[in-house]
């Protein structure tokens, strides 16, 4: 895998993003698949993790969630979190994204594939407060509808969200008062026109429950 650390054309020394070319890569464990009918299925090794279709006037498209989907990183433990200091700093996103590239390229169950790949900073645009994730979560479970005229560039989870108070998302909401709570990875499907979470689902409910900003 060869890697490029890209950075912002106004400032040379600003990392922006990381450049990947994989080459001869496997099969990914996570692919989308067509069918006939305007059908999309997320497929995971053998299990579907979601089904879809699209509009025939093209105008959206309707899912179905299975409970099928595994995280293809390992859980994210606070001594890592701590370790990787100056959070919300460009060289902090870069060691989460290099951190990132390794752990799924080792994963059988991720969507790598031979090809060009940038991990990079944010969604669209530059608000990543609590508010704006709340408007942007595709939280009905485990069906519902992507209106592509006017909800295009959502999130959607790819498991059902844990509730604040659950184990785990209390982890991460400790993390988050500290200010340590680590970023969470994305991914584009375009044939969705949203990206949906590949790993931090609980991080990102902590961050939403404690009101912070989320990268």
């Amino acid at each position: 895998m060869r890697r490029t650390d890209l950075t912002g054309a106004a400032d040379s020394e600003s990392w922006v993003g990381l450049g990947l070319e994989l080459q001869h890569a496997a099969l990914p464990g996570l692919r989308p698949e067509a069918a006939n009918g305007n059908r999309m299925v997320l497929s995971q090794g053998p299990d579907a993790v979601l089904f879809a279709k699209i509009d025939d006037d093209r105008g959206g498209v309707e899912y179905s969630r299975t409970e099928n989907y595994r995280s293809p990183l390992a859980p994210l433990r606070a001594a890592e979190a701590r370790a990787i200091t100056e959070p919300g700093q460009p060289p902090w996103y870069a060691r989460w994204a290099h951190r990132f590239a390794d752990a799924l390229a080792a994963s059988p169950i991720g969507p790598f594939h031979e090809g060009r790949w940038v991990l990079s900073r944010r969604l669209a645009g530059e608000d990543v407060s609590a508010d704006r994730w709340r408007s942007l979560l595709l939280v009905d479970h485990p069906d519902g509808y992507v209106d592509w005229f006017t909800g295009s560039w959502k999130v959607m989870p790819l498991r059902q969200m844990s509730p604040p108070d659950h184990g785990r998302a209390q982890a991460y909401r400790k993390q988050a008062r500290e200010g340590i709570l680590p970023p969470a990875l994305l991914w584009w499907f375009s044939g969705l026109h949203c990206y949906v979470i590949l790993d931090g689902h609980d991080r990102l409910v902590a961050a939403i429950a404690e009101n912070r900003k989320i990268d």
